[in-house]
């Protein structure tokens, strides 16, 4: 038997090739492996921040609104820094606090005429309902009588005083869940306000640091795409405003022709509704129609009819103008926005969709297309040579 030493010596040439093709194979797989653990790790921690994000939506979607609100506000407050030399915390809480007194002066003026024509409207209502009812049986009593028809009976005055007394304690019941839910709402409210203002402190700031990050060609376009999606966030607010206060003036110069008592509280309900999409033009119809049929019905019927007329003309042909112009989205845009925001969070999202489109086709408009119209367009000096080059092979074709 061979000594260790020359065992060593005559095995190692023909182990040592075979052990390195082994180490080399695992550290090849190694380097094949790891990639795939790192794009794993990544995708669980996107659909992890996801999950959070999708927990914490209330909270995501109070700041989106309080961004909103800023971006609004945010010229205003410039203004009044230069007008009035003022500082940013001064001007910001001053503004907050004129919208404060205004709406408190909306409010003292609006719920005393609104608890007024909500007595005399119950009050009324039992006598125009008995005049409606015996309306109703003269007409069923002739269309029997003349055509054989029987058309069906309203139900008598009994039950639906039994009916509006069981609403009316329905409703009692259901009044400390009601004001727990307006608790959260002003609690969201205050909580946005308070965003906002440190949104308008940090705006700046966090603006340079986002350019300290980028090559010096960039930091420009950073700062034009802030200002474009700013533009577009406070243009949505601002009309929205703006088809608000138009929905009022029409409302309250329709029920001024029409007659109805309280005319500027019900326009003001109107107005102030119609911020809501989807549902809040339709609520905000509801109490003038009341009003106006517990007078008479056909007061009651011109004043729907002419609320009709106004909100259509306003959704047909004011709207999609205004959000277009003030957006910037094509009015299908607007309606896919809207009814995908209805779908995914009720009234909020829908209320929250058309900015967010907004947004999202500021960053499309200026990160894909403008830079790839760009790339596909030709420059200003190769039109000229190119037209410089087809006007001197003209010349040479008439020379010739």
């Amino acid at each position: 038997m061979a000594p260790p030493i020359l065992a060593h010596t005559l095995l190692y040439p023909a182990v040592a090739p075979a052990a390195g093709a082994a180490a080399g194979g695992d550290a090849l797989r190694a380097r094949d492996v790891l990639p795939v653990v790192v794009r794993t790790l990544a995708v669980a921690a996107t659909l992890a921040a996801l999950y959070l994000l999708f927990l914490l939506r209330r909270l995501v979607l109070t700041l989106f609104a309080a961004i909103i609100f800023a971006s609004a506000v945010r010229p205003v407050v410039l203004l009044m820094r230069q007008r009035l030399r003022m500082s940013q915390t001064a001007a910001v809480l001053s503004l907050y606090a004129a919208l404060g007194v205004g709406l408190a002066a909306g409010l003292a003026a609006a719920v005393p005429s609104m608890v007024s024509e909500t007595a005399a409207l119950l009050s009324r209502s039992a006598d125009a309902y008995g005049r409606w009812y015996e309306a109703a049986t003269v007409l069923r009593a002739d269309a029997s009588s003349h055509l054989g028809l029987a058309l069906p009976m309203l139900p008598p005055e009994a039950e639906v005083q039994a009916w509006i007394a069981g609403a009316a304690e329905s409703l009692q019941q259901a009044l400390p869940h009601l004001a727990l839910k307006a608790t959260e709402v002003v609690a969201d409210i205050v909580l946005g306000l308070v965003m906002a203002y440190y949104w308008l402190e940090a705006r700046d700031g966090l603006i340079r640091y986002g350019q300290l990050a980028l090559p010096g060609a960039q930091r420009g376009r950073l700062l034009a795409i802030c200002d474009d999606m700013e533009r577009t966030l406070g243009g949505y607010l601002g009309g929205q405003l703006a088809l608000s206060l138009l929905i009022g003036v029409a409302s309250l110069v329709a029920f001024l022709v029409i007659g109805l008592p309280d005319p500027v509280p019900l326009a003001l309900i109107g107005a102030v509704l119609h911020v809501v999409p989807v549902v809040g033009a339709t609520v905000g119809v509801i109490p003038p129609i009341l009003v106006a049929i517990s007078i008479s019905p056909a007061k009651g019927l011109l004043t729907a009819a002419t609320l009709v007329l106004i909100h259509q003309i306003e959704n047909h042909f004011v709207a999609p103008r205004v959000l277009q112009r003030q957006v910037g989205i094509s009015p299908l845009l607007v309606i896919i926005a809207l009814a995908a925001g209805a779908m995914l969070n009720g009234v909020v999202g829908a209320l929250l969709a058309v900015p967010a489109a907004g947004a999202a086709w500021v960053l499309v408009r200026n990160l894909f297309i403008q830079p790839m119209l760009a790339r596909r367009r030709p420059g200003e000096g190769e039109s000229e040579r190119l037209a410089a080059r087809i006007a001197g092979a003209g010349d040479g074709e008439q020379r010739v």
